[in-house]
């Protein structure tokens, strides 16, 4: 058994790695660099949109989808939140959700 301990912990740590999963802190900054893209598609006026960004492995968006918000600008979210990025990760897919106001 510690041997396969080993085996499980080993490659995890090695250089040039990746996570199982994005950081916290990657999810924070690759958003963070499309918001503002994001939000000048709304209006001061304009409603609250939540976004579902699905990240593949290999760091780029496979998918978005807007919910709410005001009709018409979906699209427009939807173009910026698509240009985000993330370091590789192991695991298949991750779904990141997102408020944006405007």
């Amino acid at each position: 058994t510690s041997k396969a301990a080993v085996v499980e912990s080993g490659p995890a740590f090695a250089a040039g790695s990746v996570p199982q999963k994005p950081s916290q802190g990657a999810l924070t900054s690759a958003l963070g660099a499309v918001l503002p893209s994001a939000r000048s598609c709304l209006s001061p006026d304009d409603a609250v949109a939540k976004a579902t960004i699905v990240f593949n492995s290999v760091g780029k968006v496979d998918s978005v989808s807007v919910h709410g918000g005001p009709a018409g600008k979906g699209e427009c979210i939807k173009t910026a939140l698509l240009k985000a990025k993330i370091q590789p990760f192991m695991d298949p897919t991750y779904t990141a959700n997102i408020t944006v106001r405007p």
